[in-house]
């Protein structure tokens, strides 16, 4: 009972009252966190919520995703900080339709759950917040547009780091794998570009590489790419495998890398270099966000990039560009310099002549040898 909660608390009932029912403004957040903590342990439930009529906790919170094809980690994410805090979650799936999404809202408000996880299917979804707002319900947006300002990982600095480390291996001549009508593929592109910028090295827009597209691969061959940089793992396998039939060798003939979320992690072969996409991570910090928000009344935060510490996974499928790796040829003999005269006549023992012009060249065995073999 609330009267039990307040005990164990050391508070007065009309203070969790306060709190559980969100009028708990001029309660300190320390005092808060204590009841809120207790409650959730007990799972009590206040005898508002029951009746329907009130502003009580429930301790749900929605995930409602554009797809679920591929969150897995990231869903695992929220699952753990969801549960550590005392929290339920629920899971939606928009399929990419605005129409499903907006039942989706519908059945969130219907059950009052404290606060939302939101990927809008598109800039309209916008249209629809103010259903969640009117009931008070916490939002966190992510992946969102202009108009909602969204938790997002920063795929732009993937992007970057992928093309400085081409670079570092002293490639120049580089190129991105995208996937068509991806948000991830245009900021990772958006980071590979200004990489390439700050270093100094210009770009060719006709190198552009789109999976599935099979021109990829005659660009590929006839346009002296030596290094690769792909915004997802299976178009870079794809990639690895038709490079192969060709006989291409990664990395002698050509140096690939890749970000990483979207394999199983029994692939061990192809070692493709990649950074790992903190997904897991980035669940986490968004579903903390949010209780944050539920529990300490915020409506809003201004640390909306999710930052983590982007590293190599391997550089298995990394080389410096094959003509730095030519081999090298040692003549061992002589190196003369020849001087050549032009003169009227043959000398003689004992006479002077004189001398019309002279050249001087290298001359030797040895020299000549080399000269051979450089050319």
């Amino acid at each position: 009972t609330i009267k039990e909660i307040a005990q164990l608390a050391g508070v007065s009932i009309s203070t969790v009252s306060k709190i559980v029912n969100n009028k708990a403004q001029n309660i300190s957040p320390e005092t808060r966190e204590r009841v809120l903590r207790i409650v959730k342990e007990y799972n009590y439930t206040p005898y508002g919520m029951v009746k329907n009529t009130s502003n009580a906790k429930t301790f749900l919170l929605g995930v409602l995703l554009r797809t679920t094809r591929q969150p897995g980690m990231m869903l695992g994410g929220i699952l753990q900080a969801a549960q550590e805090k005392g929290y339920h979650v629920l899971l939606f799936d928009s399929d990419n339709n605005i129409h499903t999404e907006l039942r989706h809202i519908t059945a969130v408000c219907q059950k009052k759950l404290d606060g939302i996880i939101w990927e809008p299917v598109s800039h309209e979804s916008a249209q629809y917040a103010h259903y969640l707002e009117e009931q008070g319900i916490f939002v966190c947006y992510i992946n969102g547009g202009i108009t909602m300002p969204s938790y997002r990982i920063d795929f732009k600095k993937m992007g970057y780091l992928l093309a400085q480390k081409l670079i570092d291996y002293k490639h120049s001549r580089i190129t991105c794998l995208l996937t068509k009508n991806s948000r991830r593929s245009d900021s990772v592109f958006s980071g590979f570009r200004k990489c390439l910028y700050d270093n100094n090295i210009p770009f060719d827009e006709n190198l552009i590489l789109y999976s599935g597209d099979m021109s990829h691969l005659r660009k590929v061959m006839t346009c002296g790419v030596t290094g690769i940089a792909s915004s997802h793992f299976t178009a870079s396998l794809r990639l690895y495998e038709q490079l192969d039939t060709l006989h291409y060798d990664i990395p002698s003939d050509l140096s690939l890398v890749s970000l990483e979320d979207d394999s199983p992690e029994s692939i061990s072969f192809p070692r493709i270099s990649g950074i790992k996409i903190p997904y897991f991570d980035f669940g986490r910090f968004i579903c903390e966000a949010l209780i944050h928000k539920c529990e300490e009344e915020i409506a809003s935060s201004s640390n909306l990039t999710f930052t983590a510490d982007y590293s190599f996974s391997n550089e298995d499928s990394i080389n410096i560009p094959s003509f730095f790796r030519s081999k090298k040829i040692v003549t061992i003999g002589s190196i003369n310099k020849d001087m050549n005269f032009n003169v009227d006549g043959f000398p003689q023992a004992g006479k002077t002549i004189r001398i019309l012009n002279a050249t001087t060249t290298a001359g030797g065995k040895g020299a000549n040898q080399a000269g051979g073999a450089a050319k």
